[in-house]
């Protein structure tokens, strides 16, 4: 099963790069070595993702989700009250960028983690490896600003280096595929 990207909303460089990633990934049949060869490239383009997002200078202090039971669920709690649900600290979203991966899919996607249903509360962004960004794209309005802001001009800015990487660990995955089969 395929998947193709929608190139057509980018634009002429990031298509063009997109273009020569998808030609690399659809030239490996292997799910397994196409996930192998793609992730140190893909950690480039994280890094260079993370670097793109800023932390706030607004809030130096942790920031507060709520919920609460509630009789009419329309209805919300006044400001300060609630149950609190969870706790982000700053750096958070940046945090958040990862390389994704998705059982079914053979390509490598990256963008903002979000915690799993079910396993929402607690705090997220603290020193340790929990992280949630649930609200990536409210932070310019819509998941579409989120784009075009930091993850397109992070493609931009790491794709020749991602790419050389990429077909530097194809190289050294098909040596090994030599080898291990005696060609």
């Amino acid at each position: 099963m395929a998947v193709v990207i929608d190139v057509s909303r980018f634009d002429a460089e990031v298509q063009q790069v997109l273009k020569n990633f998808q030609e690399l990934n659809d030239s490996i049949q292997d799910n397994k070595l196409r996930r192998r060869v793609m992730r140190k490239p893909a950690k480039i383009v994280v890094d260079a993702a993370r670097a793109n997002i800023p932390i706030s200078q607004r809030s130096k202090r942790e920031n507060y989700r709520y919920n609460t039971p509630k009789v009419v669920q329309r209805k919300r709690a006044p400001k300060g009250r609630g149950r609190k649900v969870a706790t982000y600290y700053p750096g958070n979203l940046r945090k958040s960028i990862k390389r994704l991966r998705f059982r079914k899919s053979p390509r490598e996607f990256i963008g903002p983690k979000l915690v799993k249903k079910g396993k929402s509360g607690g705090e997220y962004g603290l020193s340790g490896t929990r992280v949630d960004g649930y609200y990536a794209p409210m932070v310019l309005g819509s998941a579409d600003a989120f784009r075009r802001t930091f993850m397109e001009p992070a493609i931009k800015k790491s794709a020749a280096r991602a790419f050389s990487v990429a077909q530097q660990e194809l190289e050294k995955e098909l040596n090994k595929l030599k080898r291990k089969t005696g060609l």
